[in-house]
């Protein structure tokens, strides 16, 4: 994003702040998928997730009309996939739940918090 085009294609200011989280490893197609889009990204370093697997966590602002896209551009390109795994293998697993008892987890995929930007400066 440039101060002359004012953030977006059109001249669009940015409005929303879109968090988006994705495995690590995947960070790259994200910001490239981003820019095909016309948006800007960046990357931040972050840690945890669901059994110690990594993340990586990209900032991307946008006008208020382009959550949908970056929406079904994230459905599209980072799909998600399930997986069973034990229960006590989960850090919530409390003692009612039987040793043998399976539970579904979401791996992969994207994930997004949006947050209205009250304000947007250049500096």
């Amino acid at each position: 994003m440039t101060s002359e085009d004012g953030g977006g294609r059109g001249g669009e200011r940015p409005e929303r702040l879109c968090v988006i989280v994705v495995p690590d490893g995947e960070e790259q197609a994200l910001v490239e998928a981003l820019r095909e889009l016309g948006a800007g990204a960046t990357r931040l370093v972050s840690k945890g997730g669901l059994r110690g697997r990594k993340s990586a966590t990209v900032l991307s602002a946008v006008p208020a009309g382009w959550v949908g896209r970056v929406a079904s551009m994230l459905h599209e390109r980072f799909p998600a996939s399930t997986e069973h795994v034990p229960a006590q293998a989960l850090p919530w697993w409390s003692e009612g739940e039987g040793p043998d008892d399976e539970v579904e987890i979401r791996l992969g995929g994207a994930v997004m918090f949006v947050v209205p930007i009250a304000g947007f400066e250049l500096l």
